[in-house]
Protein backbone atom coordinates (compact mmCIF):
# COMPACT_ATOMS: atom_id res chain seq x y z
CA UNK A 1 0.00 0.00 0.00
CA UNK A 2 2.96 2.53 0.92
CA UNK A 3 4.53 1.84 -2.31
CA UNK A 4 1.40 2.71 -4.00
CA UNK A 5 0.68 5.72 -2.26
CA UNK A 6 4.43 6.55 -3.23
CA UNK A 7 3.90 5.97 -6.84
CA UNK A 8 1.00 7.64 -7.50
CA UNK A 9 2.43 10.81 -5.32
CA UNK A 10 0.42 11.16 -3.03
CA UNK A 11 3.09 10.13 -0.04
CA UNK A 12 6.37 11.32 -1.20
CA UNK A 13 9.47 9.76 -0.23
CA UNK A 14 12.68 11.46 0.63
CA UNK A 15 13.60 11.05 -2.85
CA UNK A 16 10.59 12.61 -4.22
CA UNK A 17 9.87 10.27 -7.48
CA UNK A 18 8.31 7.13 -6.47
CA UNK A 19 10.46 5.67 -9.92
CA UNK A 20 13.77 6.76 -8.41
CA UNK A 21 12.64 5.33 -4.84
CA UNK A 22 12.45 1.87 -6.55
CA UNK A 23 15.72 1.95 -8.15
CA UNK A 24 17.41 2.92 -5.27
CA UNK A 25 15.36 0.08 -3.43
CA UNK A 26 17.11 -2.30 -5.89
CA UNK A 27 14.15 -2.62 -7.70
CA UNK A 28 14.80 -0.79 -11.47
CA UNK A 29 12.66 -3.39 -13.19
CA UNK A 30 9.86 -2.73 -11.17
CA UNK A 31 10.40 1.03 -11.31
CA UNK A 32 10.28 0.45 -15.63
CA UNK A 33 7.27 -2.13 -14.81
CA UNK A 34 5.10 0.46 -12.81
CA UNK A 35 6.15 4.02 -15.54
CA UNK A 36 4.94 1.25 -18.44
CA UNK A 37 1.97 0.39 -16.58
CA UNK A 38 1.32 4.54 -15.62
CA UNK A 39 1.30 4.89 -19.25
CA UNK A 40 -0.47 2.82 -20.43
CA UNK A 41 -3.43 3.83 -18.06
CA UNK A 42 -2.91 7.11 -19.17
CA UNK A 43 -3.21 6.74 -22.47
CA UNK A 44 -6.36 4.46 -21.98
CA UNK A 45 -8.18 7.34 -20.26
CA UNK A 46 -7.01 10.01 -22.93
CA UNK A 47 -8.99 7.38 -25.38
CA UNK A 48 -11.67 7.04 -23.23
CA UNK A 49 -11.80 11.15 -22.72
CA UNK A 50 -12.02 12.08 -26.57
CA UNK A 51 -14.21 9.26 -27.34
CA UNK A 52 -16.85 10.79 -24.60
CA UNK A 53 -16.18 14.29 -25.37
CA UNK A 54 -16.22 13.49 -28.96
CA UNK A 55 -20.00 12.09 -28.54
CA UNK A 56 -21.01 15.34 -26.14
CA UNK A 57 -19.99 17.73 -29.12
CA UNK A 58 -22.13 15.61 -31.94
CA UNK A 59 -24.49 15.47 -29.41
CA UNK A 60 -24.39 19.27 -28.92
CA UNK A 61 -23.84 19.69 -32.51
CA UNK A 62 -27.11 17.60 -33.48
CA UNK A 63 -29.01 19.80 -30.87
CA UNK A 64 -28.15 23.02 -32.69
CA UNK A 65 -25.48 23.89 -29.90
CA UNK A 66 -22.34 23.48 -31.54
CA UNK A 67 -21.57 23.84 -35.59
CA UNK A 68 -23.53 21.09 -37.80
CA UNK A 69 -20.51 19.44 -39.44
CA UNK A 70 -19.72 18.00 -35.86
CA UNK A 71 -23.13 16.22 -35.72
CA UNK A 72 -22.45 13.97 -38.88
CA UNK A 73 -22.14 10.59 -38.47
CA UNK A 74 -19.45 8.61 -40.85
CA UNK A 75 -19.70 5.42 -42.46
CA UNK A 76 -19.19 3.22 -39.38
CA UNK A 77 -21.90 5.15 -37.22
CA UNK A 78 -18.75 7.13 -35.62
CA UNK A 79 -18.82 10.52 -35.36
CA UNK A 80 -15.18 10.52 -37.09
CA UNK A 81 -15.01 14.62 -37.35
CA UNK A 82 -16.09 14.89 -33.80
CA UNK A 83 -13.63 12.93 -32.79
CA UNK A 84 -11.17 14.20 -35.24
CA UNK A 85 -11.83 17.77 -33.62
CA UNK A 86 -11.98 16.46 -29.88
CA UNK A 87 -8.26 14.90 -30.72
CA UNK A 88 -7.07 18.14 -32.22
CA UNK A 89 -8.56 20.59 -29.39
CA UNK A 90 -6.55 18.20 -26.81
CA UNK A 91 -3.96 18.06 -29.06
CA UNK A 92 -3.72 22.47 -29.06
CA UNK A 93 -4.48 22.49 -25.27
CA UNK A 94 -1.25 20.38 -24.67
CA UNK A 95 0.73 22.17 -26.64
CA UNK A 96 -0.48 25.56 -25.51
CA UNK A 97 -0.88 25.21 -21.82
CA UNK A 98 0.68 23.51 -19.12
CA UNK A 99 0.08 20.55 -17.90
CA UNK A 100 -1.41 21.19 -14.42
CA UNK A 101 -3.13 23.48 -15.47
CA UNK A 102 -4.54 21.76 -18.23
CA UNK A 103 -5.40 19.00 -16.15
CA UNK A 104 -6.76 21.05 -13.70
CA UNK A 105 -9.23 22.41 -16.00
CA UNK A 106 -9.96 18.70 -17.50
CA UNK A 107 -10.96 18.03 -13.70
CA UNK A 108 -13.24 20.60 -13.00
CA UNK A 109 -14.79 20.23 -16.24
CA UNK A 110 -15.74 15.98 -15.05
CA UNK A 111 -16.54 17.26 -11.84
CA UNK A 112 -19.11 19.83 -13.20
CA UNK A 113 -20.50 17.39 -15.12
CA UNK A 114 -21.08 14.55 -12.65
CA UNK A 115 -22.66 17.53 -10.52
CA UNK A 116 -25.04 18.01 -13.26
CA UNK A 117 -25.51 14.42 -13.32
CA UNK A 118 -26.48 13.76 -9.47
CA UNK A 119 -28.43 17.01 -9.65
CA UNK A 120 -30.45 15.47 -12.82
CA UNK A 121 -30.46 12.49 -10.84
CA UNK A 122 -32.41 14.15 -7.96
CA UNK A 123 -35.35 15.34 -10.44
CA UNK A 124 -36.40 12.03 -11.43
CA UNK A 125 -39.12 10.42 -9.81
CA UNK A 126 -38.96 7.81 -7.50
CA UNK A 127 -40.14 4.85 -10.16
CA UNK A 128 -37.01 5.82 -12.50
CA UNK A 129 -34.64 6.39 -9.74
CA UNK A 130 -31.77 3.01 -9.24
CA UNK A 131 -30.40 4.00 -5.91
CA UNK A 132 -31.92 6.09 -3.00
CA UNK A 133 -31.64 10.23 -3.20
CA UNK A 134 -29.16 10.28 -0.41
CA UNK A 135 -26.75 8.92 -3.42
CA UNK A 136 -27.31 11.55 -5.43
CA UNK A 137 -26.91 14.09 -2.66
CA UNK A 138 -23.79 12.27 -1.56
CA UNK A 139 -22.43 12.69 -5.19
CA UNK A 140 -23.43 16.57 -5.76
CA UNK A 141 -21.62 17.41 -2.35
CA UNK A 142 -18.82 15.56 -3.07
CA UNK A 143 -18.54 16.77 -6.58
CA UNK A 144 -18.93 20.59 -5.45
CA UNK A 145 -16.32 20.33 -2.85
CA UNK A 146 -13.76 18.51 -4.86
CA UNK A 147 -14.65 21.18 -7.35
CA UNK A 148 -14.05 24.74 -5.55
CA UNK A 149 -11.08 23.10 -3.86
CA UNK A 150 -8.81 23.28 -7.18
CA UNK A 151 -7.08 26.25 -7.57
CA UNK A 152 -8.71 29.64 -7.32
CA UNK A 153 -7.45 30.46 -10.84
CA UNK A 154 -8.94 27.16 -12.34
CA UNK A 155 -11.61 27.24 -10.73
CA UNK A 156 -13.08 30.90 -12.26
CA UNK A 157 -11.82 29.95 -15.56
CA UNK A 158 -14.24 27.33 -15.32
CA UNK A 159 -16.86 29.40 -14.55
CA UNK A 160 -16.29 32.36 -16.89
CA UNK A 161 -15.94 29.39 -19.31
CA UNK A 162 -19.40 27.49 -18.19
CA UNK A 163 -20.89 31.59 -17.92
CA UNK A 164 -20.02 32.17 -21.45
CA UNK A 165 -21.57 28.81 -22.17
CA UNK A 166 -25.08 29.39 -20.09
CA UNK A 167 -24.93 33.33 -22.27
CA UNK A 168 -24.30 31.62 -25.68
CA UNK A 169 -27.44 29.13 -24.72
CA UNK A 170 -29.17 31.59 -24.00
CA UNK A 171 -28.86 34.54 -26.39
CA UNK A 172 -28.96 31.82 -29.23
CA UNK A 173 -32.96 30.41 -27.54
CA UNK A 174 -34.20 34.28 -27.84
CA UNK A 175 -32.85 35.63 -30.85
CA UNK A 176 -30.83 39.22 -31.04
CA UNK A 177 -33.74 41.29 -30.39
CA UNK A 178 -32.87 44.86 -31.06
Amino acid sequence: MLISTVLVGTVRPPLEAGGLWLSVQGLPWLSFLVSLAAITAMISVLLGQIMGISRMFYALARGGDLPGFLGSLGATEVPQTAVVVTGLVIAALTVVGRLTAVVSMASFAILLYYTLANLSALGLPQQERLYPRAVSWLGLVICLTLAISLALEITMMGLAVLAMGLGYKFIRQRGWHR
